[in-house]
């Protein structure tokens, strides 16, 4: 199966799978069938990450350096604030935590 197919059966599984087990669907995603990660930030290695804010709050996030010369730097905000630079949860391999290219499998 492609890249593309495997993504949206994910997909497909996934919300079908958070329908109907709300409670566990992060547990779900983090065993073994799926292998997905949390992410985190170089500064926090809070859970939830983003906590409860009081109104709107405007989450951005860049997951790679953008521009040459960096324009743009890969970075999480809230409300305008650095939350520091995102990178996968602390059990990955350190090598591989920034990896979010197009070639890199997350789901290995």
């Amino acid at each position: 199966m492609n890249g593309k197919m495997t993504a949206k059966n994910d997909k497909i599984q996934i919300s079908q799978y958070n329908e109907d087990n709300p409670f566990t669907a992060a547990e779900y995603l983090a065993k073994r069938p799926k292998k997905y990660y949390r992410l985190t930030t170089n500064q926090t290695l809070l859970s939830p990450l983003i906590g409860l804010q009081g109104s709107d709050a405007t989450i951005r996030f860049r997951l790679q350096d953008y521009g040459s010369p960096i324009s743009d730097p890969a970075q999480l905000t809230v409300n305008s604030t650095s939350k520091g630079v995102p990178q996968r949860d602390i059990s990955i391999l350190s090598s591989d935590k920034r990896a979010f290219n197009k070639r890199y499998d997350c789901r290995r």
